[in-house]
């Protein structure tokens, strides 16, 4: 299916974009504690952007997250339901929270992009929607991932983790 494919492209995509999100905060944090105390000075952009790597590197991993169901479960409703009964629905009913999670994220992320283009960040003069294009991009990948899950079209195994 082509959908897939571009999905699986745009997933290995954001683990290497992870990655690089991740050294480049630990690389700025270092080099701004360095020149902050050794030598007397800060780097005027370095906590802003390593804040803004930061949010989308927490959003990206939930939506990695989501589509390989490393998100929390609540196994209490399980216990009231007969096994075969709760092995079929509620991973129905999880995938359709999450989908609903998903859609909201994405709903009010747009939202949030529009309020944010109105004002611009201290020191690297950037929009502050650069901030809130995390929730619209997770949003996105989490509602078709859920529905994936939903419909039995994902072939992602269970706590598995892609290498890129």
């Amino acid at each position: 299916m082509m959908v897939r494919k571009v999905f699986d492209y745009i997933h290995r995509f954001l683990v290497l974009l992870a990655k690089l999100q991740f050294i480049a905060m630990c690389l700025i944090t270092f080099a701004n504690v360095f020149t902050r105390y050794v030598l007397n000075r800060s780097i005027p952009w370095g906590e802003e952007i390593s804040l803004v790597l930061m949010v989308w590197f927490c959003f990206i991993g939930m939506a990695l997250g989501v589509k390989h169901r490393l998100h929390i479960n609540i196994e209490v409703f399980a216990s009231f339901l007969p096994k075969k009964l709760s092995k079929i629905i509620l991973p129905k009913v999880n995938d359709l929270l999450v989908l609903v999670f998903g859609v909201l994220m994405l709903i009010f992320g747009c939202r949030l992009v529009g309020y944010g283009m109105r004002s611009t960040l201290p020191a690297t003069k950037l929009p502050t929607s650069v901030y809130y294009g995390a929730p619209v991009v997770t949003g996105l990948l989490i509602a078709y991932e859920s529905l994936s899950h939903l419909f039995g079209l994902s072939k992602s195994e269970e706590g598995g983790v892609d290498n890129a």
